[in-house]
């Protein structure tokens, strides 16, 4: 008789433990990490990956997959413009897109002011070359184009080369940029600018899950 209530008891020990386990809920899995494909994706629908909600980053564009030409980017810099032992401010308006779904070709044009020569800006429309990935905090491009005033024969477009390097800060969507360019056939030698940029447009909105 004994060893039968100590044979219930041992049972009923182990079977608390047990029914507890069983009622304890499970531990929500951990979100998995964002790989190589996924930022793919991420690049090629023109979003910037873990971007929070605000302005997308200067020197990216908007959705653009399925799209003839991608959403527009719109972004005000503002810096310092060089050139022949020159050194003028200077704001600029850039817009650039991505035709299509085609990300390392970008198309650009700017309004480039020097208030210190005249309220006529410098317009330049260029096509040119991105390969880094929009969700790097760096930025590249190589390109080529055309740019007013710069011939000294009166307004008339020139051709126009030029390379630009940034750093996306994390720093409310700033943007520190250097740009070399040169105008062919102006007799002027390259123009560097150098100045910080912020996001006018897009403005990327948080998603809803």
């Amino acid at each position: 008789m004994r060893l039968t209530l100590l044979s219930y008891a041992v049972v009923a020990v182990c079977a608390v433990p047990i029914a507890l386990r069983a009622q304890t809920p499970a531990a929500p899995a951990a979100p998995a990490a964002p790989d190589s494909a996924a930022l793919a994706a991420d690049d090629a629908a023109g979003d910037v990956t873990g971007s929070k909600p605000g302005h997308i980053s200067a020197f990216t564009e908007g959705h653009h997959g399925g799209w003839l030409f991608g959403a527009p980017h719109v972004d005000l810099n503002g810096g310092l413009y060089h050139t022949d032992g020159v050194n003028d401010a200077a704001l600029r308006l850039h817009m650039q897109y991505a035709p299509g779904s085609i990300r390392i070709v970008e198309i650009a044009a700017d309004l480039l002011f020097l208030p210190a020569r005249g309220a006529t800006p410098f317009v330049s429309g260029v096509v040119q070359l991105s390969p880094l990935p929009e969700h790097s905090p760096l930025y590249a491009n190589v390109g080529v184009g055309l740019i007013t005033g710069h011939n000294p024969n009166g307004d008339r477009a020139n051709g126009w080369l030029e390379a630009t390097a940034a750093y996306r800060t994390p720093l409310h969507d700033f943007t520190v940029f250097a740009q070399a360019g040169h105008a062919t056939g102006s007799g002027h030698d390259f123009e560097f600018l150098v100045a910080v940029a912020h996001p006018l447009s897009p403005y990327h909105a948080p998603h809803h899950h």
